[in-house]
């Protein structure tokens, strides 16, 4: 059973109104009509309907002001607010004000652009700002900087810095007209409401409303602007038209106007001393404070740019201006969908919850059949999917071969209320097009799906981008038009479109036949689901439906017309929704619901997750998900004003998503207070990605969207050309590389040219597969294909094959090596009940693989739980390693042969909080609010702390025991410059990523690339001697070294064959070394220019047997002839070597594969471990000691019950005395002493943990790094 769902008091109290700042593209006309209706309601609310948007309208007036509605909207509610708060004190309410104002005020003129722009840059000063706590100096994030940066360079000429400082010299103007205005607003409200009283009456003369709502250079009316928030007010969805009181008001709602006209009245006195007082830079959060704020910033991060170096054009830094202009409003509607993959980030969270609409939705795949197009059978649940309420496998479930188009009323979005053709997709989101007469097409750019209709009953959707005229799309759908039976026609209309075939343009189809009919309503529904390529069936499914609901029980594979096996199976509750799947393995999920919302689900071994909503209908949010042991809790919460969602997570850190409506996300908060930003065109392709260290990368886009520049954060260019099939047929590189594509008319690749022309070309098969591939030397590969698709051969370009077989269900049962060796794998079937039957910690769940049989014939055997999860593994001598896992399923417990366990302990967001060894020793791991890791302390107990900049978040030093690693990063995370006390070494890069310039104190190291990227030359100086040794390395068609120039001018050349396998070294052209090699291109012969011939032999798994050496020169004075074999175990671990020179050596190991053990003609040496693996004494002193020939055993040696050596127990991991050896280490874990002897070995460290020197015997070796 669940737990209780986690509690959350984060919606505890009532949030403060939250204002979105937003790509101006985001803000629609429906959002400016949110904000109107929310004034339109507040009016009529007062005065019983007396008052409306359009009354107040006409008591508006001429008071001038600039095309702005978002603006003027919003100082509006501004006002509203604080009289019916009460809210004349709260300098924040009156900063609100202010700044809203700014962006409506029409003086001076030649400002009007600048204030515009200055008021959404206001409203995220003022949110930034918000973050930090009171009476703390506020940080000002670097992505915060970035966005306003794009945002001015979209608006207005100049630089931040410029514009920061015109502001604080205008702002008291602007406040002195901002004050003004407050006076106009007042007195239209207040002979508004006076209308209510009958003090006023209604002025039936109409103003005509503003057509430019959002134009600086506009010169409009307070009345205009306002009669065009009437107009979108109506169009609002949430619009509800007033009515006419027919009664007398109560004196009641007389006395709360009359008081609402009085607090205006007040609050016209004190505007002008409350506006003022915003330009005093001691007020905080005032506006010239939070300008101070920013303008201190920008100094403090002047000068912060970073660049790359260039092989080709040296040190450049580029600034790029995309647009990204902001706007600012405190109403809109909520979203009207889910995005698409084009969000990139995260749309949902867990399991997952859609963090713009609220609607839960997950996958579950109960099987895939192979074939060139295979059957992958993938239900998808989504909560919202009202029109699936009669779906044939349950209640809101969908599956790729039952997609829908309806002809139907569109419930939501653009085409709300409008008959369309309502397309279902296979993710459960739906999409609406307008009706369509034969022959015509609409297009979605967004979603890039074309709907045509090709005649009165078939209908075309098309996926991806266009294609030219005549040419087939990708991926196709058919849908055929058929009339819906009387019991569905509410949800699906009287009429649908039901799928019959998906296509491809290699020849590959799906096809869907509807023969079943069910006797109680006479519907036809889905019977078989074929794939084929050409016309030979490669895949069969067929259904079994319930005879009276029509809802699917059951799947089964057919072949040649005759069924196979069941591959999923389904009970259903009385209310129509799904309660269990069976997979294809007999594992089962079970689900649970209440109004067809599903409240829990499992998945295949019983673990669950849980969800709670906000209501009963289909359009009911998921507020709270949670795993049964409580870890992975989420909590959602919409604003009630703006689309933003507040997520929750179960440790308390919250995060704020922004959205558009259609629910692409422009901006997250994380819970460390930094930003994220994407900005959007309208095809909704990213055009700018701002992360939270400040960087940026940007994106431009050709008309159908294929992406043609992609400008990283460090200002290289990456660039694409297309033909117009919309394929990649060139790349030009950051560094000036080109490389070259060309396809076939079906669009497989079928040349690639690198940028130093070096060409590789791919022939395909009938079906679309790869089936040779002729690299740039020449050489060819061959590949071959089961009849379903799967691979079945690779002979590479030397002729050796290696072959995959599968068995009847496509799973990997052989692989064949070129020397015929196979390796076999095998799988529990489902008719093995008494293996399932078994304790869950030994059974290996049917349909998973159980046996790994090796060439050599020995195997391992293997135990998963119905998701894969391993639960032991058992190697060849019949050891086992066991592993648990928690109610999350996340792993807890490894318990190794020798029965010594590691635990594993998770935070409540699946982060390793403690790792506990077998010695029973703890590791600790501490996070942040985003997860990067703020210190962990090691077996040791010792501590390394991870500190980040507090602007960028990105790692900024490493304290490790008290020393400090300050690191710097490039724009795009690599690392530039690290410094530990007085040492520092610096990194640098070409703009292709490759690394080009390193530097310390004793060398600096330089490299250089040709265009394809191969490493040419490489510069090394050495300071302390003045010395430059140059590398030069040459390169073959396939980018394989062949050649290398020493820095004495020698020679070495590496002769291969086929895909670059080395057989022989020259050195100034001289033969050094020849090989030879076997099928699988192991070295089996080595021949040495002084004659020695090396011999090797590997067994039938691939390990080392035998060596001989032998003398093949002639006339060689001595003979030579040394051999020595290898013996192993069954489980591949060495236990002899017989040499013929030096004898016999045998091992003995413990059940974890440690030494116990070696012997040899010179003695016997014996090994001890703690149960963590450390080395070490044993714990009884008093055991016997063996000695044997000359030599004596290493370590007294005490055997445990089962004949292992015991070592005691080192708790923190560092080994202090062995062996008569004392170590001393420091407080890094840095061996500082060794003592054996009376003999002492002193080692030091430098600042990164490498060896300085070493000094024993009194003498010191040094050394230096480059």
């Amino acid at each position: 059973m669940a737990d209780q769902a986690p509690q959350n008091d984060a919606q505890a109290k009532e949030r403060e109104r939250q204002t979105a700042v937003a790509p101006l593209n985001t803000i629609g006309e429906e959002d400016i009509g949110a904000g109107a209706a929310k004034i339109d309601k507040w009016l009529r609310k007062l005065t019983n309907d007396y008052v409306t948007l359009n009354v107040l309208t006409t008591f508006a007036g001429s008071l001038p002001v600039i095309g702005n509605i978002m603006a003027l909207i919003d100082a509006v509610w501004d006002l509203v607010e604080m009289v019916t708060k009460k809210a004349y004190s709260d300098v924040l309410q009156w900063v609100s004000l202010a700044i809203n104002l700014l962006g409506v005020i029409p003086f001076p003129p030649a400002t009007g652009a600048a204030r515009m722009s200055l008021r959404p840059m206001l409203h995220l000063l003022k949110q930034e700002i918000a973050k930090s706590a009171r009476n703390v100096v506020p940080n000002i994030g670097e992505a915060f900087i970035a966005v306003l940066v794009t945002h001015l360079n979209d608006t207005i000429a100049g630089t931040l810095d410029k514009f920061v400082d015109e502001a604080l010299g205008q702002l008291d103007g602007f406040l002195q007209s901002c004050a003004k205005k407050v006076d106009g607003i007042a007195d239209a409200l207040i002979g508004a409401l006076q209308v209510a009283l009958g003090e006023k009456p209604v002025f039936a003369t109409g103003v005509a409303a503003e057509r430019n709502t959002y134009d600086p250079k506009t010169q409009s009316t307070w009345s205009r602007m306002m009669a065009a928030a009437a107009e979108a007010a109506k169009k609002s969805a949430n619009y509800v038209a007033a009515t006419t009181s027919h009664y007398a008001l109560p004196d009641s709602a007389k006395a709360m106007i009359r008081d609402t006209v009085a607090s205006l009245t007040d609050l016209k006195g004190m505007a002008r001393r409350q506006i003022m007082r915003l330009g005093d830079e001691g007020l905080q959060y005032g506006i010239k404070w939070m300008i101070k704020i920013l303008k201190d910033a920008l100094l403090r991060r002047k000068g912060k740019h970073s660049a790359n170096i260039s092989a080709n054009n040296g040190t450049q830094v580029e600034s790029k201006k995309p647009g990204g202009e902001q706007g600012a409003t405190s109403a809109q509607v909520p979203a009207s969908g889910d995005p698409s993959c084009k969000n990139c980030t995260k749309a949902a969270a867990g399991g997952a919850i859609s963090l713009a609409t609220g609607c839960e939705s997950f996958g579950h795949t109960d099987f895939v059949l192979g074939a060139p197009l295979p059957i992958t059978w993938t239900r998808t649940y989504r909560s919202d999917l009202a029109a699936f309420d009669q779906g044939s496998l349950g209640a809101r479930w969908i599956t790729p071969y039952s997609t829908r188009v309806d002809v139907a009323k569109a419930a939501k979005g653009r085409r709300q209320g409008q008959m369309s053709l309502i397309y279902h997709g296979a993710d459960g989101r739906s999409h609406a097009f307008p009706l369509l007469a034969v022959g015509q097409s609409h297009r979605n750019p967004i979603e890039e799906i074309t709907l045509t209709r090709l005649s009165e009953r078939l209908l075309a959707v098309d996926f991806g981008k266009p294609m030219p005229a005549g040419e087939a799309a990708d991926w196709r759908e058919t849908y055929e038009l058929v009339d819906t039976i009387a019991a569905k026609a509410g949800s699906q209309g009287k009429q649908h479109f039901r799928l019959v075939a998906q296509h491809t343009n290699s020849g590959a189809a799906i096809g869907l036949r509807y023969d079943h009919v069910i006797a109680a309503t006479g519907e036809q529904v889905l019977s078989d689901i074929v794939s084929r390529q050409g016309e030979a069936i490669i895949a069969h499914v067929g259904t079994q439906p319930d005879a009276q609901t029509g809802l699917i029980k059951a799947l089964w594979e057919l072949k040649d017309g005759r069924v196979v096996r069941q591959l999923a199976a389904y009970t259903h509750d009385g209310e129509g929704d799904l309660a269990t799947a069976q997979d294809e393995n007999g594992a089962g999920w079970h689900y649970s619901y209440s109004h067809h919302l599903v409240t829990r689900y499992t998945d295949r071994t019983g673990r669950g997750m849980n969800l709670q909503y906000d209501g009963t209908g289909a359009d009911a949010k998921a507020v709270r998900e949670w795993s049964d042991d409580g870890s992975f809790a989420l909590t959602l919460e919409w604003d009630k004003n703006i689309r933003l969602t507040y997520l929750t997570d179960a440790l308390g850190a919250e995060t704020w998503y922004y959205y558009d409506v259609l629910g692409y996300t422009y901006r997250i908060i994380h819970p460390d207070k930094r930003e994220e930003w994407f900005l959007r065109d309208d095809a909704k392709n990213i055009t700018r990605h701002i992360h939270t260290d400040g960087t940026t990368d940007d994106y431009v886009y050709d008309a159908n969207g294929n992406l043609k520049t992609h400008t990283r954060a460090d200002g290289s260019s990456v660039h694409y050309a297309y033909d117009a099939r919309h394929r990649v047929t060139g790349i030009l590189d950051a560094e000036g590389g080109t490389w070259k594509r060309d396809y076939d008319a079906n669009g497989n690749l079928t040349e690639e040219i690198d940028p130093l022309g070096h060409k590789t070309e791919y022939a395909y098969d009938p079906a679309g597969r790869p089936v040779r591939i002729t690299d740039a030397k020449g050489g060819v590969k061959t590949l071959a294909y089961t009849p379903d698709g799967q691979l079945a051969s690779h002979t590479d370009c030397s002729g050796k094959t290696t072959q995959w077989a599968y068995d009847g269900r496509g799973r990997l049962a052989r692989i064949t090596n070129a020397l015929g060796q196979a390796t076999r794998y095998r799988y529990t079937e489902a008719g093995e009940t008494a293996r399932a039957a078994m304790p869950a910690d030994h059974a290996n769940h049917p349909g998973q693989l159980e046996e790994i049989v090796h060439p050599d014939n020995t195997s391992e055997h293997f135990a998963h739980d119905a998701e894969g999860r391993l639960l032991a593994h058992t190697d060849a001598l019949g050891r086992r390693t066991s592993y648990s896992y928690t109610r999350a399923g996340l792993v807890s417990q490894r318990t190794d042969a020798a029965g010594h366990t590691l635990k594993y302990h998770w935070d409540l967001l699946g982060r390793l909080r403690e790792l506990h060894n077998e010695n029973g020793s703890r590791y600790d791991f501490r996070y942040d609010p985003v997860g990067r890791l703020l210190e962990e302390t090691g077996f040791d107990r010792k501590a390394t702390q991870y500190r980040y900049d507090e602007a960028s978040g990105v790692l900024a030093e490493v304290i490790e025991a008290g020393h400090s690693t300050r690191l710097e990063f490039d724009p795009l995370g690599r690392l530039s410059e690290r410094q530990a006390g007085d040492q520092t070494e610096r990194f640098a890069y070409d703009r292709n990523g490759r690394l080009v310039e390193a530097t310390n104190a004793e060398a600096r190291l330089q490299w250089f690339y040709d265009r394809a990227g191969n490493l040419v030359r490489e510069h090394q100086h050495y300071l302390d001697h003045g010395h430059t040794a140059v590398w030069q390395h040459g390169y073959d068609e396939l980018h394989q070294r062949v050649a290398s120039v020493r820095p004495d001018g020698h020679i070495t050349q590496w002769l291969t064959y086929g895909s670059g396998h080395v057989h022989g070294l020259l050195v100034d052209g001289q033969d050094i070394l020849s090989f030879e090699r076997d099928d699988l291109h192991r070295e089996i012969g080595r021949d040495q220019g002084n004659g020695l011939h090396q011999g090797s032999k590997y067994d039938p798994a691939g390990r080392l047997l035998e060596q001989q050496i032998s003398q093949t020169k002639p006339g060689a004075i001595e003979a030579v002839g040394i051999r020595r074999s290898y013996t192993y175990d069954k489980a591949g671990q060495l236990v002899a070597i017989g040499d013929s020179r030096r004898g016999n050596l045998s091992y003995r190991y413990d059940p974890v594969g440690r030494l116990l053990e070696a012997h040899s003609r010179l003695g016997r040496e014996t090994f001890a471990f703690d149960p963590a693996g450390n080395i070490g004494d044993p714990s009884d002193l008093d055991a016997n000691t063996q000695p044997a020939g000359r030599v004596t055993t290493r370590v007294a040696v005490r055997l445990g019950g089962d004949g292992r050596s015991m070592a005691s127990r080192l708790m923190d991991n560092l080994l202090k005395d062995y062996a008569g050896t004392h170590y001393t280490w420091d407080e890094r874990g840095n061996l500082v002493e060794r003592t054996w002897n009376g003999e002492k070995t002193v080692f030091t460290w430098d600042g990164f943990n490498r060896m300085r020197s070493a000094s024993t015997y009194g003498k010191t070796t040094s050394f230096s790094y480059d």
